[in-house]
């Protein structure tokens, strides 16, 4: 067993302190317990849709409670029970429906009789329509938004690369938009008055109406395979989530250049013939180390990039492209597979420095994220592959959609955090932590971040190594003569299984035990530092928090396709 070492236990204090002291009005969004395919597993968010009479509580009108991924701007995406009609006996709907009443409708059908768009995202072959946009209620643990924008569908289908056809499985639950109000403008319409008709955007009002602190978001999708919880919070972010650097986008900017792909080991020996590999972004005319533009999209489940790309990384790995599938199966006979997926071995994105800063900024994926599942209808038998998806962008200007560009999609945000103040427009991301203990990451801590916010706290990586800290216990070190590559400063360490040890009553939690009448002042003190912090909040003091490497602004960065 391992004791409680004493660095641990300025962490959890410090932990436990910044939970009390910070005020909780960010809203940390439910994770459904479920997975979901058939190219996972996938995490989804808990919603309620449905209601539209304050005066009754939502439970008891038409709703439905349903899982949904995070993802998409403006308008939340929901459809009915008779989208799966055409898909029975099948995981269509398995997220959930949602029937809204006929009236629900009725409005935007009698004003907008000719715009029916319809939703669609080639990147993984989602087609749903005619939309209706409708506006009834949308609620979260019990913070409830009535007449929240919302698109629903009777009718929808994905098609899958190898033409393969099943029905929707999950809708999508919008993080925002540049406006906290959806608007659609009757004017020029025959015998309609010239008017606006508007709709919630769910985290745009809560903020309108102090719910929260800021018009924001955060999101780390977190990982199905490895029983670790996704993170989305509305106003605020999970600190436990975000390890710096961090770079940044700028107002007016809704995707960021990826600079480089490569393959690294964290420590301990390489599955590879090779340490270190750079290089491996090939353009489509064949240029290496040409920047991308890629879009960050958590409705996609793909790394949507070139083809000479994943061409490359084919050559590399243990993977090949199966021409049944169309997909990159992993070739599971291969003895460097199961090194590769169990080793701390990593794929390497590369993104610019935040301004003000010289250094590039790197999220590591490690090859275990990768090992994901394909089941029905895509295959037979489940499968694993590595989602690598040869994307051509159609590149139509100047109106571009989100199929104009290269995407990272929820394989990337298994191991990669970001976050937006839509009010300030700055988009930060950075590199996420794994598991952890019992799926925590580096601990919740959930923050508010400030409507003027342009700066973001984050656990800095300089003197400790969190990344690799909150993946041990989570995969096989190779036996190496090397040193490790992890910091020997333990100042700050963040916890990990080893720091808990494992079964019965341990050294560490005697210790915890022992710190017990400390933890008893710590909170006094919290709850003396939550109450000056409201009183000074409340007389125009803005609180000024410490800065993390990156600065800056963005726009919509993980926007995706509603």
């Amino acid at each position: 067993m391992h004791s409680l070492t004493l660095p641990f236990q300025r962490v959890y204090l410090l932990a436990l302190c910044a939970a009390i002291t910070i005020a909780q009005s960010a809203l940390d969004v439910p994770w459904s317990g479920k997975k979901y395919g058939p190219d996972g597993p996938w995490q989804a968010v808990k919603i309620k849709v449905g209601g539209f009479d304050p005066t009754l509580k939502i439970d008891a009108q038409n709703h439905a409670d349903i899982d949904v991924y995070p993802g998409g701007i403006y308008n939340s995406f929901t459809f009915s029970k008779s989208a799966c009609n055409p898909y029975p006996n099948s995981a269509c709907g398995e997220g959930g429906t949602w029937d809204p009443d006929p009236s629900a409708m009725a409005w935007f059908s009698n004003f907008a009789q000719a715009w029916h768009p319809p939703l669609e995202d080639k990147s993984y072959g989602l087609l749903a329509g005619p939309l209706n946009y409708t506006q009834r209620a949308l609620t979260i643990r019990d913070k409830t938004v009535w007449n929240a924008s919302i698109a629903h569908s009777n009718m929808g289908n994905v098609t899958y690369f190898n033409g393969a056809t099943s029905g929707m499985r999950l809708g999508f639950l919008a993080l925002g938009a540049p406006e906290t109000v959806q608007t659609f403008d009757t004017a020029g319409q025959e015998g309609k008055s010239n008017h606006n008709v508007t709709g919630n955007v769910y985290n745009g009002k809560l903020y309108e109406d102090k719910t929260i602190a800021s018009y924001s978001y955060s999101l780390h999708i977190g990982s199905a395979a490895f029983e670790y919880p996704g993170s989305l919070v509305f106003g605020g972010y999970n600190k436990g989530r975000a390890i710096g650097p961090l770079t940044t986008l700028f107002e007016g900017e809704d995707r960021i250049d990826l600079l480089d792909i490569g393959i690294g080991v964290e420590h301990g020996d390489s599955p590879f013939d090779f340490d270190s590999k750079s290089g491996l972004l090939i353009s489509d005319t064949g240029i290496v180390g040409d920047p991308q533009q890629v879009k960050i999209d958590p409705t996609t489940p793909y790394l949507s990039l070139p083809d000479n790309t994943c061409e490359g990384l084919a050559s590399t790995l243990p993977i090949k492209y199966d021409q049944t599938s169309k997909h990159y199966h992993w070739q599971t006979d291969d003895p460097k597979y199961k090194k590769i997926v169990t080793s701390p071995a990593y794929l390497r994105f590369t993104f610019p420095p935040a301004r003000g800063s010289t250094n590039n900024v790197t999220i590591k994926v490690p090859f275990a994220l990768l090992n994901l599942t394909l089941e029905t209808p895509i295959v037979d038998r489940p499968t694993q592959y590595f989602p690598c998806h040869s994307f051509n962008p159609l590149k139509r200007q100047p109106y571009p959609t989100p199929d104009d560009y290269f995407r990272l999609g929820r394989a990337f945000l298994q191991a990669a955090f970001i976050s937006r103040n839509w009010a300030t427009g700055t988009t930060w991301m950075g590199q996420a932590p794994g598991p952890g203990y019992k799926g925590q990451g580096l601990g919740d801590q959930i923050i508010d971040i400030e409507a003027g916010d342009t700066t973001l706290e984050s656990w800095e990586s300089a003197k400790t190594n969190y990344f690799n800290q909150s993946w041990e216990g989570h995969w096989s070190v190779i036996d190496s003569l090397k040193p490790q590559a992890s910091s020997t400063d333990n100042t700050n360490t963040a916890p990990t299984k080893e720091n808990y040890g494992s079964g019965g009553l341990s050294t560490g939690a005697k210790a915890g035990i022992g710190i017990g009448a400390a933890v008893v002042a710590m909170i006094a003190i919290g709850v003396g530092i939550l109450l000056w912090r409201k009183r000074a909040r409340e007389a125009g003091m803005s609180e000024k928090r410490a800065s993390a490497p990156a600065r800056g602004a963005g726009v919509a960065f993980a926007e995706g396709a509603p």
